[in-house]
């Protein structure tokens, strides 16, 4: 018996030392309609892709992320009315926040991507008051992608490299935090029927 307490205790010191998962900060994409996060679709699909977070046990004031995915297979559609593209339109969870950054950046003007990727960032944060803290989890964007080419298993990616940082601003305005961990997307695209080629 004396042996099973033992186990035990080193079993409960090792869960508080360590940390329970869902005290964990999440930062995930999923597809909207189906909210799958392997999606297959066909050419001259439109697909609206939401950028999920879980805050766990933190209470947080602004976010910054990245995404990147390969260029040839997905057009990004432009939210925005200037000659810069927006690719992302704001989710529920940062409601009232001010947008700090909303871009697209094709991998050949960047010296710090491949050429055949796009990196979208998005950035946002919350003015001072007394809702300035969220907790909880929801959507804090949204993008749309048109597949024009078809390929296999393209992975759509959250970045977070020391150039591109995906972080978390706490409800302090200052102190930023790296998520613990992140999800992406995977999309199959098949080439479009041709009239005429269904089979019943």
């Amino acid at each position: 018996p004396m042996a099973i307490y033992r186990l035990f205790g080193v079993f409960a010191l090792t869960l508080l030392c360590t940390g329970f998962p869902c005290s964990a900060q999440v930062l995930y994409l999923e597809e909207s309609e189906s909210g799958e996060s392997e999606v297959e679709v066909a050419v001259g699909d439109i697909i609206e892709v939401e950028v999920y977070v879980d805050l766990g046990r933190f209470s947080a004031s602004g976010i910054t992320f990245f995404i990147a995915m390969p260029c040839r297979p997905f057009k990004v559609v432009d939210l925005g009315r200037d000659e810069e593209i927006r690719p992302f339109s704001s989710g529920a969870l940062f409601d009232g926040s001010i947008e700090a950054g909303n871009t697209l950046v094709q991998g050949d003007r960047s010296p710090d991507m491949p050429d055949n990727q796009q990196l979208l960032s998005y950035a946002a944060i919350l003015g001072p008051g007394a809702r300035r803290g969220r907790t909880g989890s929801g959507a804090v964007a949204r993008f749309t992608l048109l597949c024009v080419e078809p390929v296999e298993d393209a992975r759509i990616a959250i970045q977070s490299t020391p150039v591109h940082e995906t972080r978390l601003v706490l409800d302090d305005g200052y102190t930023e935090r790296l998520f613990s961990a992140v999800q992406g997307l995977e999309i199959t695209v098949a080439k479009a029927t041709a009239v005429g080629d269904e089979t019943w």
